[in-house]
C-alpha cells in the first residue's frame, strides 16, 4: 500500500490546525458574550425621613426611632415621617422595613448640619438607598428652623 504524499499530510495538518483555531475562536466568542451579559438590576429607593433628635411635640406621632450616624456621631431620630419610593421594583420582592440604624453618606456640610442639629429642630432628609443596606446617600437636607 502506498503511503500518503507529503503534500497530502501538510494539507491534513493545516486543516486540523484550522479547525482547532475555528473551534477555539468560537469558544472565546461564546465566553466573551457570556461575560458581557447585562447585570441584574439592583433595586434602589428614595427615602424621605423626618423627625427630631429631641422629644417630639405633643401632637407628633412617632413612626420609628432610628439611630442616625453622621460624621461618626450617633443620635436617635424620633421619626415622624418615613416614606419610601422605589426606583427599580422587583415585583416579587417584599418591601424592606425601615432599618433601626442608618449611616449617612454625603457632603461634609450636610453631614455637619445633621450632626449638629439642635434637639428641637425638625430634620428632613431625602436620600437614596438599596433596600438591603443601611447606608443613606444624602440628596437633600432641611432643618427647621434653620438657625
Amino acid at each position: 500500500m502506498a503511503s500518503p504524499s507529503t503534500s497530502t499530510e501538510r494539507r491534513s495538518t493545516a486543516l486540523r490546525r484550522g479547525a482547532v483555531a475555528v473551534v477555539g475562536g468560537i469558544l472565546l466568542l461564546a465566553a466573551g458574550a457570556r461575560a458581557h451579559e447585562p447585570q441584574r438590576l439592583t433595586s434602589r429607593e428614595i427615602v424621605r425621613l423626618a423627625g427630631t433628635f429631641g422629644p417630639p411635640g405633643a401632637t407628633a406621632k412617632i413612626v420609628a426611632d432610628v439611630v442616625v450616624v453622621a460624621q461618626g456621631r450617633e443620635r436617635t431620630l424620633h421619626a415622624t415621617d418615613w416614606q419610601v419610593y422605589a426606583l427599580v421594583v422587583d415585583q416579587n420582592a417584599p418591601l424592606a422595613p425601615a432599618p433601626a440604624r442608618v449611616t449617612l453618606q454625603g457632603t461634609r456640610a450636610d453631614l455637619a448640619r445633621i450632626a449638629n442639629a439642635r434637639p428641637e429642630q425638625r430634620v428632613a432628609i431625602l436620600a437614596e438607598r438599596r433596600p438591603d443596606r443601611s447606608e443613606l446617600f444624602l440628596l437633600a437636607v432641611d432643618l427647621c428652623p434653620e438657625e
